[in-house]
């Protein structure tokens, strides 16, 4: 497994296990009908160290889609201050998540050409230190 997956697969277990929203957060495109995701955007080391570590940020993007307009930014809302709050954050066998910012926040997207569904998009800054090797 990747530790890029990794970190999003961490962010997605930290939402879905320690908030209660109207869905769980899927990996991807949006579902059709009322639903939460999330991918990895761009990201890049930030810093190389001499072992060949790094502390890296990645930008994931959470995206929500609901009918009732604010349901769908209440969510993305809960999520960006739960995350940004945290004051520990996972780790792996071979890195540590550093910190978690706010990239962008909770903002209005648009409609479904049948205006049945509203959607709005955040992202998040992670930053994450990558064991060098011995």
């Amino acid at each position: 497994m990747s530790v890029y997956k990794d970190m999003l697969d961490s962010v997605i277990t930290l939402i879905d296990t320690n908030l209660s929203l109207y869905a769980l957060v899927t990996i991807g495109s949006l579902p059709v009908i009322n639903g939460i995701a999330a991918y990895i955007g761009a990201g890049a080391p930030t810093e190389s160290h001499l072992d060949r570590g790094s502390i890296n940020e990645i930008y994931v993007t959470v995206n929500a889609k609901h009918a009732a307009q604010d349901t769908a930014l209440d969510a993305l809302s809960d999520i960006q201050l739960y995350l940004t709050r945290l004051k520990a954050y996972p780790a792996g066998t071979d890195w540590q998540m550093l910190n978690i910012e706010t990239g962008t926040v909770p903002n209005y997207i648009g409609t479904e050409d049948n205006g049945s569904q509203y959607l709005y998009g955040s992202i998040l800054r992670i930053k994450f230190y990558v064991k060098g090797v011995n």
